[in-house]
């Protein structure tokens, strides 16, 4: 049995999109005789906790825990000024004496000026460069490092975002002499998922980047475009044999024990979005909404539950069709939003550009046809070739439409038409099956491993 070790920011118990993938990375890794040892972060007490995701992982499991420091030198700096300018406040009041008045506006300056020359320090330590877990991924090093020596491990394997610990591989990989791959879940300097940064730290972010791409041994994206986007980046357009696409999936045992509600759709069609929604996600969807007859509204309940962007959720409650569109944003267990799935007409996905969303995978095993709102590109591709459902493009509401009506009012036709899952393909995408692709990077890099120093 080998070792490796797994670097994995989220991690069960904590309940997050991004746990699902390194959880069950290590849960199958050890059927190819990979033993992982995982250093995560210690949870916090107001961190969303869902402890049904451990129940698979190998009794022998070891999992290093390290709690990540959240400095906040700027908030504190900022507190206390305004504890003193009340102070100084309440000092002119009290006090007539104009050469006193004096002595205190000087003071003031001083104290403006202090603040100025402090806060652009204290906002770089509160907001550092690359991400705020950056202090959790130096901190990470010496530990991962004393992990590698007694665990006499083969391969590092770090998983982001967030996105320092890349940093925390390259470094590992200079020091040590092993072999490390890095496994992006999501982009990171590109602009579709992640808000625009500008300035040195878009400098600092895309040098930090090109650099953790050329000095990995391995890279895996979850995107065909995104692992062409990362050889653009790193410049290694000639080097295609170290990027790899292992895609996110569905584990078959999660299914295990769940069965498909005989529904019935005479009075209402239920439409449900489980999981997160990135920003403009639910747009075309309002517009859609908005061109439908009330007498076919009355047929449908659209569900949304999990994160929504705060001008999405503006844009939501501002809708005419209350009642109709229920909203909830409190975090579930993975068994409840298996559960909602299969107790769900329909299952809705909108995607506001060219990703693969984890629950696409989830949607493909549950056994209910999904409604796709999203661009031409490889996630129609996929839902197309999986046979699961329709995809109708963001920007085409006068199709929306027409398919909206034909769920709500007949929505046997529309399960006829366009559900047919392709079941050979979709299981490719068994977590189990991935993992078996991961295992065999691994041992291709454990080959070329050097003397651990």
């Amino acid at each position: 049995m080998n070792n490796v070790l797994v670097i994995s920011y989220p991690f069960p118990p904590l309940t997050r999109s991004g746990t699902y993938r390194p959880a069950k990375f290590v849960k199958y890794l050890p059927e190819y005789d990979w033993k992982p040892v995982v250093i995560t972060v210690s949870p916090n007490l107001d961190d969303p906790i869902d402890n049904t995701l451990s129940k698979d992982f190998p009794k022998d499991l070891k999992i290093i825990r390290i709690p990540a420091p959240q400095p906040k030198p700027k908030d504190h700096f900022l507190n206390l000024v305004d504890r003193l300018r009340n102070r100084d406040s309440g000092i002119i009041r009290n006090n007539e004496d104009q050469s006193n008045q004096k002595k205190i506006c000087i003071i003031a300056r001083l104290k403006n000026f202090i603040k100025k020359v402090l806060l652009a320090p204290l906002s770089f330590v509160q907001y550092p460069p690359i991400d705020r877990e950056l202090f959790w991924s130096l901190r990470v090093i010496p530990i991962a490092r004393k992990a590698i020596k007694e665990n006499d491990i083969k391969i590092i394997f770090t998983t982001s975002p967030p996105f320092s610990p890349l940093i925390t591989g390259l470094i590992l990989k200079m020091i040590t002499g092993v072999p490390w791959v890095a496994d992006f879940r999501d982009p990171w300097t590109t602009e579709e998922l992640r808000y625009e940064t500008t300035g040195w730290r878009s400098n600092v972010n895309q040098f930090v980047e090109r650099k953790t791409l050329r000095g990995a041994n391995s890279v895996i994206g979850v995107t065909p475009n995104w692992i062409d986007d990362l050889q653009h980046i790193a410049g290694e357009t000639e080097k295609s044999n170290k990027y790899y696409l292992i895609t996110n999936g569905y584990d078959e045992a999660d299914f295990s024990s769940l069965t498909l509600a005989d529904l019935t759709f005479n009075s209402e069609v239920k439409i449900s979005h489980i999981g997160s929604m990135y920003q403009g996600s639910i747009e075309p969807l309002l517009n859609g909404l908005t061109q439908i007859d009330q007498s076919v509204i009355t047929k449908l309940r659209v569900e949304i539950i999990g994160y929504m962007h705060p001008q999405d959720l503006d844009m939501l409650s501002s809708t005419s069709y209350p009642g109709k569109i229920i909203y909830q944003h409190q975090r579930i267990t993975h068994e409840e939003s298996l559960e909602l799935m299969c107790n769900s007409h329909v299952l809705l996905l909108s995607l506001p550009f060219e990703y693969f969303p984890g629950k696409v995978f989830e949607y493909m095993r549950v056994g209910r046809p999904v409604l796709a709102i999203a661009q031409d590109g490889a996630v129609a591709d996929l839902i197309k070739k999986s046979g699961i459902g329709y995809v109708v493009n963001q920007r085409d509401s006068e199709n929306l439409v027409k398919i909206l009506e034909q769920v709500a009012l007949d929505y046997g036709a529309f399960v006829d038409t366009y559900y047919h899952p392709n079941w050979e393909y979709i299981h490719q995408f068994e977590r189990r099956i991935l993992t078996q692709k991961l295992s065999s990077i691994f041992y291709k890099e454990s080959l070329n491993q050097l003397p651990v120093n």
